[in-house]
């Protein structure tokens, strides 16, 4: 299977030298690929002609394709294309149809909510990229031998311990 992912993110090996980082006695079993669906969308976010117009601007939405969360991005990323077994992507669950009204709901909040307006922004896409993000999951055993599992993100190296 064919995706696009960022390019710039954390090695494995750089996950695993961070978790040894803060607790030297882990015990990590194994490390296994995610890849988790987005969709980056770039919004022209605009105020009535010759209205307020320095406030018009373009805003970036990202979307979690599983769960319908959308979120302010920063900074576009490099992406590159790589090939992935098909086990190792989360298949989307948003329906490619839905996904203007969410983003385009969640830009108006975001806008009129920093703008401190009460005018209601003229709001349409410009372009949307579908991007998997990749998260490293983390078999670890406890001194009891028992099992736990951590999340690691690519982008930023942030942990969570998933409840089983």
């Amino acid at each position: 299977m064919l995706i696009k992912t960022i390019s710039r993110t954390f090695s494995e090996e750089q996950i695993v030298g961070m978790l040894n980082t803060r607790d030297e006695n882990i015990r990590i079993e194994k490390v296994d690929k995610l890849y988790y669906p987005y969709a980056m969308m770039i919004y022209s976010v605009k105020l009535k002609k010759g209205m307020m117009s320095k406030f018009n601007r373009q805003m970036m939405c990202n979307i979690d394709l599983v769960c319908a969360r959308p979120a302010i991005g920063k900074g576009k990323p490099t992406f590159k294309e790589i090939e992935i077994d098909e086990v190792m992507a989360v298949p989307p669950q948003v329906d490619k149809d839905d996904l203007d009204g969410i983003g385009h709901d969640y830009v108006v909040r975001i806008f009129i909510g920093k703008m401190k307006i009460l005018q209601t922004p003229i709001v349409s896409v410009d372009s949307i990229d579908y991007f998997h993000k990749l998260f490293y999951i983390v078999h670890c055993k406890d001194d009891e031998d028992k099992d736990y599992f951590i999340m690691a993100d690519s982008m930023d190296g942030n942990i969570s311990i998933l409840e089983c």
